[in-house]
């Protein structure tokens, strides 16, 4: 969890990158570990993308208090059902 306070509104970029464990050569969905990337407080996103190893938003915020949650949301080979992973966000 990620927090942050906006005085006033600002521009926001996220970007959540992980390198996947390989999966099957057959397998219908090539994605393995899968992360999720939320924004929570006065303006939600949800960033779930269930296909990539990379989630990515942009948004105008108004004010207020927020939090950036990446969460497991399925992590079968993980170590202890963790992932791990590298977040970059910018307010501008």
């Amino acid at each position: 969890v990620y927090q942050f306070q906006l005085q006033g509104p600002a521009k926001l970029s996220a970007n959540l990158v992980w390198t996947d464990a390989p999966g099957s050569v057959n397998a219908g969905k090539a994605l393995v570990n899968d992360l999720d990337l939320t924004l929570e407080g006065p303006q939600s996103v949800n960033g779930a993308d269930r296909i990539n190893n990379h989630e990515f938003f942009e948004r105008t915020l108004p004010a207020g208090q927020y939090r950036l949650v990446v969460r497991g949301h399925n992590v079968p080979q993980g170590k202890s059902g963790k992932q791990p992973y590298s977040l970059v966000y910018s307010i501008d």
